[in-house]
């Protein structure tokens, strides 16, 4: 919701003109009365013109100058009118009149016209009331103290017409929290603009160079950014494995991943406690052979004889 101009216009003499026997001191207010005009509202008007009309009448039948201390036209602007110093002859309720501050919106909100405020008057509305509840201490009224002119006056009064009290009386009711009603505004084309909404922010994913690159036959074949994956392509293709940095590691990585064959330790003197013909589990030494005497003998004996033979012959 946009915020809504306040202008001044307190200084006008006409609207404003001095009144001192119903002069008030501030910490009297307690009451705030919304009104409306019941004058149909046009889409284009002078307000100003409008508001010197409606004192023109007060002066006849109420009294000097305009009789409301806010106005708020179709477009939303808030005139500030009378001083709070100032009663005003406004609610149809003397002592009502003594204690309140009086804001009329311009529009006819009952039957037989039933006109709708506009959006713009909804909004500013709120907005005067919020200022003068809660930015105001030097009066005691509240958001719960704020009425609708049908319900404080001694005589019948369909104002602030039918149109218009729901609001008001949710606004009461709510401690200040109506919801605003899904009306139109009256000039649209003067509203800001509702700002297109910034997309959410896409992360760009960080630029990352691969760590490893395998080259073949002068041409790039792969880029990884894991080493064992730069080996893989390697083992498979062949070439050599170069860092981002331009240092060919291939012998290093060939040093980390080829794991030699182990060196084939000297066979150790063996025993084996489980062979029977060496029970105490001693080291197996060879033991000369020693030649069986009668085996020597026969061989001798044959030896001669073929010796004697041989001598015969």
């Amino acid at each position: 919701m946009k915020t809504y101009p306040m202008t001044d216009v307190r200084g006008d003499s006409y609207l404003n003109p001095a009144w001192p026997e119903e002069a008030r001191s501030e910490n009297s207010i307690t009451k705030i009365i919304v009104h409306h005009d019941a004058v149909v509202r046009q889409h284009d008007y002078d307000s100003m013109a409008r508001y010197r009309s409606e004192a023109a009448a007060h002066y006849q039948r109420l009294g000097p100058g305009l009789q409301y201390h806010f106005k708020i036209d179709n477009i939303g602007e808030i005139f500030w009118i009378r001083p709070f110093t100032q009663a005003t002859y406004h609610a149809g309720n003397y002592p009502v009149n003594r204690q309140s501050v009086s804001i009329c919106l311009d529009g006819y909100f009952h039957p037989d016209v039933n006109q709708i405020p506009t959006r713009e008057q909804y909004e500013a509305l709120k907005q005067l009331l919020d200022w003068l509840c809660t930015q105001n201490p030097s009066f005691p009224a509240v958001q719960s103290d704020v009425f609708a002119h049908r319900e404080v006056s001694d005589a019948y009064t369909a104002c602030c017409g039918n149109t218009l009290i729901g609001f008001v009386q949710e606004y009461r009711n709510t401690n200040g929290n109506p919801v605003i009603p899904n009306v139109p505004f009256d000039w649209p084309e003067i509203q800001p603009s509702t700002p297109t909404p910034k997309p959410a922010d896409v992360p760009i994913p960080p630029s990352v160079a691969p760590k490893y690159k395998v080259f073949k036959d002068g041409k790039q074949i792969g880029a990884y950014n894991e080493e064992a994956n730069a080996w893989n392509k390697y083992i498979a293709e062949g070439g050599q494995v170069i860092t981002a940095n331009g240092v060919d590691v291939t012998s290093v990585l060939t040093a980390k991943y080829v794991t030699p064959a182990p060196a084939v330790p000297p066979k150790p003197v063996t025993t084996d406690p489980a062979d029977v013909t060496n029970p105490g589990g001693q080291p197996l030494v060879e033991v000369p052979v020693v030649p069986n005497p009668i085996i020597q003998l026969i061989l001798y004996v044959i030896n001669w004889i073929k010796q004697l033979f041989n001598k015969k012959g």
